[in-house]
């Protein structure tokens, strides 16, 4: 398994094991769902790389964020 196939499992199992707790059926994860939580995990990742000096970020023309790497991570 790629690195990026084990985080979407990853997500799926998190999100399943969240329908499971909730006693909810059918105990499946939609496309939304999935990229709901993809994209909140990213943001923390990006965030956390601002912070901590590893990248800055800046908006373009149409307020679309825009990242670079200032100290790479080896």
């Amino acid at each position: 398994m790629t690195a990026f196939e084990q985080i979407i499992y990853n997500i799926v199992k998190e999100l399943q094991d969240k329908c499971v707790a909730e006693h909810r059926a059918p105990v499946c994860v939609s496309m939304h769902e999935i990229n709901k939580a993809l994209m909140e995990h990213a943001k923390t990742a990006l965030n956390g790389f601002v912070t901590d000096g590893t990248m800055t970020w800046h908006q373009n023309l149409n307020k679309i964020p825009m990242f670079t790497i200032q100290n790479p991570k080896d």
